[in-house]
């Protein structure tokens, strides 16, 4: 037997809107029922007095943008989902849609996913089309290799990394020399030179900086 859904399906151009029907009403896996809006008043007060199980936003509608339209939905609608409709592959709006909750991202130009979107949200799982998908990857994977100029300057020998350890546990200066081997006065020097590098004037300074930029991971 066919699992039920109400659809809220929003966009100002009703050929979007009968191309999403299509596709939609074709399902053997669901019996769809469809309800429509053309404007984001109308979206909402739908949405409000309907209650669908999922509402497919346009991001751009003319009178209220979809972004906006989805995060009121979130806030107020229990248990209705949010997938957005896009015709924008920009990560300022993919990333602002994650933040604000949606449960999925399908491009207009990869529509013919929507309805693996749907089932995905069906069973509770978010869904994002294959270009959405590869443009969160290739954003994760540029700011995991890039460095900041700060952190490509920094280069510690072993010596003082040992050195640093020792601070960052709490250690004086005399009970590092113990451990190492070396005089108090070459473990102040170390520490002078480390305390440069990170352009720091402290100790608690220098502990802090060590964190932040994760030296001793």
């Amino acid at each position: 037997m066919s699992k039920k859904l109400k659809i809220a399906l929003v966009d100002d151009h009703s050929l979007i809107r009968d191309g999403i029907k299509s596709l939609l009403m074709g399902s053997e896996k669901f019996d769809i029922t469809i309800l429509e809006a053309s404007n984001g008043k109308s979206a909402l007060k739908l949405i409000s007095t309907e209650k669908p199980d999922i509402a497919v936003l346009d991001i751009s509608l003319p009178d209220i943008n979809g972004m906006q339209i989805a995060e009121e939905i979130l806030t107020t609608q229990e248990g209705v989902k949010v997938i957005m409709l896009s015709m924008y592959s920009d990560y300022e709006y993919v990333s602002h849609c994650i933040e604000i909750g949606v449960n999925g991202y399908v491009l207009k130009g990869e529509g013919h996913e929507i309805l693996d979107a749907i089932e995905a949200l069906s069973n509770d799982t978010q869904y994002y089309s294959s270009g959405v998908r590869d443009l969160i990857v290739s954003q994760y994977t540029a700011k995991v290799r890039k460095k900041s100029p700060e952190e490509e300057k920094i280069v510690l020998t072993n010596r003082e990394k040992e050195v640093i350890k020792h601070v960052v546990d709490g250690l004086t200066s005399n009970e590092i020399a113990d451990i190492l081997f070396i005089s108090a006065r070459t473990v102040d020097t170390h520490r002078s030179n480390i305390m440069k590098k990170l352009k720091v004037k402290n100790s608690i300074a220098l502990i802090n900086k060590i964190k932040d930029l994760a030296l001793l991971d």
